[in-house]
């Protein structure tokens, strides 16, 4: 009878951790079409590898007294951050890959859930998770980020520069929400308020804007 329990319980455990492999993989898949730093594997990995340690915090130590199984699991919230650390990045005053280290470090815990055996919330967490990823992505205005772009053009050719201007911005991805024009006594000072996805190269734009000799300033 006892031996029968001990393999029901560790067919559980394989299968708690198999669905851990699962739900990283499908969190992986996700980031690495967007050609992420982490993707399939790492998510994988890390969602396998928190739902193996839960089960050794939470079913590991029967043999010792009074011992505490939130301990060796509440290390995986702390120790996820070095993994974490390592996706983030600054390049040219920009900071990228904050978006994937948050990722990996919900996978670890939807891992540890999963683990716990709570199942439903683990798969609830990794739908939400894509969701969320997913929907920042799309052409919506919570995918957008706010650009101002400041020329400084002659008063004699303002609206013909203004119209050129605004087409160039389009053709740029640039979605312009609104313009603010200032008069000044030989120049005109326009404001264009711009919206860009979120995924769109923003040094790249900014390099090409200011190779326009009118662009005064760019804001986000």
């Amino acid at each position: 009878m006892l031996e029968n329990n001990l393999i029901f319980l560790n067919l559980e455990f394989f299968l708690k951790i198999f669905l851990a492999t699962c739900m990283g993989a499908i969190i992986g898949f996700e980031r690495k079409n967007r050609n992420k730093e982490a993707g399939i594997r790492t998510h994988s990995i890390v969602c396998l590898a928190s739902a193996l340690i839960m089960i050794v915090s939470k079913y590991g130590f029967f043999d010792v007294k009074d011992f505490d199984a939130a301990r060796v699991a509440a290390q995986v919230v702390s120790g996820i951050g070095f993994l974490g650390a390592g996706l983030i990045f600054v390049k040219n005053n920009t900071l990228s890959g904050l978006t994937t280290a948050a990722g990996v470090w919900a996978t670890a815990g939807i891992g540890l859930a999963m683990g716990a055996g709570i199942y439903f919330v683990a798969i609830f967490g990794t739908i939400m998770i894509v969701i969320v990823q997913v929907l920042m992505h799309k052409d919506t205005f919570l995918s957008k980020e706010r650009f101002t772009i400041t020329f400084e053009i002659n008063k004699e050719s303002s609206f013909d520069n203004i119209q050129e201007i605004r087409k160039g911005l389009e053709r740029l991805q640039l979605e312009i929400s609104n313009v603010e024009i200032i008069k000044k006594s030989s120049t005109v000072i326009v404001k264009f308020y711009a919206l860009v996805p979120v995924d769109f190269e923003r040094n790249h734009l900014e390099d090409i804007l200011l190779l326009d000799d009118r662009v005064r300033k760019i804001e986000l």
